[in-house]
This record gives C-alpha cells, structure tokens and sequence, in this order.
C-alpha cells in the first residue's frame, strides 16, 4: 500500500499473532510481532511503531493490556493508535482514554483494519 505505518501485534498466543501477520501486513509498511509485553517493550523502544493491537490477557503474571497500552503509549510518542483486542466482553471493559479502541476477537477484517486506523478504509 506504500504506507508509512507500522503494527506492533502482542497476544500471548503465537497462532493467533502469525495469523494477524498473514491479513494485516498489507495494511502496513512494517509488522512486527510479540508473544509477552518484555518483547513487546524492546519492539517500541527500538523501533517507530505507529500502531499497536494487544491482546487484554497476556498469560498468567503477565500485566493485561489494558494496563500495558495506556503506559506505552505515554512512553513511546511514536504510537498514533493503540487498540485492545479481546476474547473478553468488550462492553465489560472501561479502558483507558489512550487506549483508541476495544474490539472483539471476533470481528471481521474489515472492521479490524478500520478500527487500527480510526477511519472507514475497507479491506
């Protein structure tokens, strides 16, 4: 798409990151992935990334990323967009204002690539 943008995908569970690999790398120039919020936190300290979907259960004594994306964001100014992707009820959750969205794992690309980008782009 020759964009600039670059995703910082982080979930605990490595199918479920190789396989937003596979739909969202042509939404960005850049895909980086991260099973554990330590990996996730030397991505953004090495590297500009514009946008970040994290998984809200992390695995067991791991931080949610409904705690993780607010101090990431304050921390790394590269990142335009931060959106929390759950299994959990969506509605159930109140997150915080620098988090952009909360969205479903159960979403269809269409409405995943619109949310990461806060607009009506369409897959």
């Amino acid at each position: 798409m020759g964009n600039k943008e670059s995703l910082l995908v982080v979930d605990d569970e490595v199918s479920v990151t190789r396989a937003l690999r596979r739909v969202l790398a042509p939404y960005f120039a850049a895909l980086r992935l991260a099973n554990t919020p330590y990996d996730a936190r030397v991505i953004l300290a090495s590297e500009k990334i514009t946008h970040v979907l994290c998984d809200h259960w992390l695995g067991v004594g791991e931080p949610l990323g409904l705690d993780l994306l607010p101090r990431w964001k304050s921390s790394f100014p590269s990142i335009e967009r931060a959106v929390l992707f759950t299994g959990f009820d969506v509605e159930a959750l109140a997150p915080d204002p620098k988090i952009d969205a909360v969205i479903s794992k159960r979403v269809d690309l269409d409405a995943l690539v619109c949310t990461l980008f806060g607009d009506n782009r369409v897959a």
